[in-house]
């Protein structure tokens, strides 16, 4: 009985530490299975001690430069990814695959140039000139002003005559189409990109 006693006792004490594990840095908020890391210095994703069931996770404010699949379908149950301000650069095509659940994510204030798909998907703050033709297709469960393009520096030439017409078609699913802003050509400079012609946008090719 003593044995048996024991071994209850040890399998409760390593579950109640899986459960409440945290990453060093972090803040853990058990009862809405969310963490938080936040103004710390955190140069890789927090993979270690990071509770399985996490559903909100926030890394912003930090020097994570690089995130895999593999490191986010350690928490399957990820619904919220708020990844503000870090020194993101590029998102492998797969990233989303082990996270079925994850219906928003926000990316503001990185150095990406390549995007992800989501209902929501915010991109703004960071160094997109080029939208590759076809990438915004699979976005077909955006929610109205679901995507945030807004405060990158837009490259207005034939290049981008797929994002001008994606944008034509898709104004609704646009939060502030008016911060989607030319840095170039010179002659085009500071003009929205909705209010391109289709003749100025491929004068530029």
């Amino acid at each position: 009985m003593k044995s048996w006693r024991a071994l209850a006792f040890l399998w409760l004490a390593c579950f109640c530490r899986g459960a409440l594990s945290c990453p060093a840095l972090c803040k853990c908020y058990q009862r809405r299975a969310e963490v938080v890391c936040n103004e710390v210095p955190l140069t890789e994703y927090p993979s270690e001690g990071l509770p399985k069931n996490t559903t909100m996770l926030t890394i912003q404010f930090t020097s994570l430069s690089s995130i895999s699949e593999e490191q986010l379908s350690a928490t399957p149950l990820l619904q919220g990814l708020h990844l503000y301000n870090n020194h993101l650069q590029n998102l492998s095509a797969d990233l989303l695959r082990g996270v079925p659940q994850l219906d928003t994510l926000d990316l503001t204030e990185n150095k990406l140039s390549k995007l992800a798909q989501l209902r929501i998907l915010s991109l703004d703050d960071n160094q997109l000139s080029h939208i590759p033709a076809g990438l915004l297709d699979p976005l077909l469960s955006l929610d109205d002003d679901g995507l945030d393009l807004s405060d990158n520096p837009w490259l207005c030439d034939g290049k981008n005559e797929y994002l001008w017409r994606w944008l034509q078609k898709n104004k609704k699913k646009v939060f502030l189409p008016e911060g989607i802003v030319c840095a170039g050509p010179e002659s085009l400079k500071k003009r929205t990109v909705m209010s391109l012609t289709e003749s100025e946008i491929n004068a530029q090719s």
